[in-house]
């Protein structure tokens, strides 16, 4: 595994980040000229996108003004290879803010078992929702993103329209880690 995951936080608030798993013929959705980069290396672009880059910041301490330490930040890794793994995870009331890497486009997370439609998540209650969400997959089509259903308050969430590259992704989430009061 590429990072080190600390499951004693499994009942405490903490940052999930998703790994979604899809298979590539759910890719075919993108229908993009540049669909064949995706080919061998599916999942590997995935870990590119800036996981570590996360990992990385919340795993070092944080020094306020007045010298004081700051706890590290509790995340966990989830590998996503089906529809009921994202949902047991947007179930989880300890998973306050979400990360969500992987394929997809700006309705839909594409998994191994198919295409989960963010719309099932219509109707969340209001104590499952998550105080921030970052969409970092595709997000071109049309349609409602997981913000939508899944945010508390959609000032504190983040998507970028369109396709996506792994350096794009890893920007992305510099811009969020770098503007941490705004969105947790």
């Amino acid at each position: 595994m590429f990072y080190q995951e600390n499951f004693s936080y499994a009942n405490q608030y903490h940052h999930g980040i998703v790994i979604a798993h899809g298979k590539l013929e759910n890719l075919s959705l993108i229908r993009s000229p540049h669909l064949f980069i995706y080919g061998g290396v599916n999942d590997l672009l995935i870990y590119f996108a800036g996981i570590e880059t996360i990992v990385k910041n919340f795993n070092k301490n944080n020094q306020n003004p007045h010298g004081k330490l700051y706890r590290r930040t509790r995340y966990r890794i989830y590998h996503c290879r089906k529809a009921r793994d994202f949902i047991k995870i947007v179930n989880n009331q300890s998973v306050r803010n979400l990360w969500i890497f992987g394929h997809g486009n700006i309705s839909n997370l594409f998994l191994d078992d198919g295409n989960l439609a963010y719309k099932i998540f219509d109707g969340t209650p209001d104590y499952l929702k998550k105080n921030f969400i970052a969409q970092l997959h595709c997000n071109n089509k049309e349609g409602h993103l997981s913000t939508y259903y899944l945010c508390e308050n959609l000032e504190r969430s983040w998507m970028t329209p369109g396709l996506h590259t792994p350096g794009y992704t890893r920007n992305e989430v510099k811009e969020i880690l770098n503007n941490q009061e705004k969105f947790f």
